[in-house]
């Protein structure tokens, strides 16, 4: 029988908002894989927390991260680069903290390619670091390319079982939010660490709407509020937050240490957050519709293989098969979704025809500036949606 949450998980309310369904009858899983089940999800207008109106089981859960999982394998090179980016920043960011650079063993929870793992047991001079990894695909990548003083076991966070040791930094990255049971899964972080120990939580920034939202495995979409509110219950207090920059623009890290007691969190207003959240994913359900129109009889690519021409792909895959081909800077294979991919360069010695840009919104205005110096006409399916309301 199916669950449904009347209330925020988060902090109890039941001031919570539904928000509209992109599709009404799949949506796509953080690796690129579609579900024939829709996205339905609630905002709370008191903490902020993003979280599915109908209960996703811990067998839910399990049965994504099953042996087909393959998120980070795609594109190796696209991946060590973001590791390298991630590295710099969280290293970076405990320096500011000044007290919290050293640590003797680090664990990471979901540690995927164990890129960051590799990089962060040597350039924080740790004496040797554990990463978990539920994905068995993903897990054996990870020890394939496992450093001298790092260890990879399958698993999930919640089974692990490891003595507390003096300057232990756990470590998640782009993890909490696929928990079915975020409270559960901080409290295993917790069992890691002693007084001396810290909690470092990488996960998507739910402070503003984004395509985060569109992820049927992010289970949770977090506020500061909200994270901070299951993380008291789990006896955490935040030492310190801040956004992530650059190419890692979307995404905040976390700082936790242990805590004596429960401090039970104060009340907000995420009326307006919830309101972002109602036209961000509104304008998903107008995409294919929009763009049908705009181009009507026309000829058309789309730019852009990743992992926004994913969401296309499940959220509005007329786009993606109307297309006569996808084009991509550095392609990494010949077809995706039975369309061909050609490489930019080859695209702009044709004659050129409209693209659609297969890219996140936060990109958008460089990439329409590149195609335009070029004479290519490209727009972003926002902006046809914009367009279409304006007729």
């Amino acid at each position: 029988m199916t669950e449904y949450n009347h209330i925020c998980p988060a902090c109890g309310s039941a001031d919570c908002r539904a928000l509209p369904v992109p599709h009404p009858t799949r949506s796509m899983i953080s690796d690129g894989v579609v579900t024939g089940k829709p996205l339905k999800r609630s905002s709370c207008t008191n903490c902020g927390h993003g979280f599915h109106f109908e209960s996703l089981s811990e067998r839910d859960v399990r049965e994504i991260y099953g042996d087909n999982y393959s998120i980070g394998l795609r594109d190796t090179a696209a991946e060590v680069e973001r590791s390298l980016e991630y590295d710099r920043q969280v290293r970076g960011f405990l320096a500011d903290l000044v007290s919290e650079t050293h640590f003797t063993k680090i664990i990471e929870f979901g540690c995927g390619s164990g890129t960051l793992l590799n990089h962060l047991t040597t350039n924080l001079e740790a004496e040797f670091g554990i990463g978990v990894e539920p994905s068995a695909k993903v897990a054996a990548y990870a020890s394939s390319i496992a450093g001298e003083r790092v260890s990879i076991q399958q698993g999930f966070a919640e089974q692990f079982a490891d003595t507390a040791q003096r300057d232990t930094l756990c470590l998640s990255v782009n993890v909490i939010e696929h928990a079915s049971n975020p409270l559960a899964f901080l409290q295993a972080c917790a069992r890691t660490i002693d007084e001396t120990g810290r909690i470092l939580i990488v996960c998507p920034d739910g402070e503003a709407a984004g395509s985060e939202l569109l992820f049927y495995d992010h289970i949770s979409s977090f506020t500061s509020r909200s994270l901070a509110t299951i993380a008291a219950r789990a006896r955490l207090t935040a030492i310190a937050d801040a956004p992530l920059t650059g190419v890692l623009q979307g995404f905040r890290i976390y700082l936790f240490r242990l805590l004596a007691t429960v401090v039970r969190s104060n009340c907000g207003d995420f009326q307006s957050l919830a309101d972002q959240r109602i036209d961000y994913l509104r304008t998903w359900s107008k995409i294919a519709a929009a763009v049908d129109q705009t181009l009507v009889g026309q000829k058309y690519g789309v730019f852009g293989a990743g992992e926004y021409c994913d969401l296309l792909h499940a959220y509005t895959p007329a786009i993606i098969e109307g297309a006569m081909f996808l084009v991509a800077d550095r392609p990494l294979e010949k077809q995706l979704y039975d369309k061909p991919v050609i490489s930019t360069e080859e695209f702009l010695k044709s004659a050129p025809i409209s693209l659609i840009a297969a890219v996140h919104e936060r990109n958008w205005r460089v990439i329409h500036d590149r195609f335009k110096s070029a004479s290519v006409p490209i727009i972003h399916p926002f902006e046809v949606v914009s367009q279409d309301a304006l007729r």
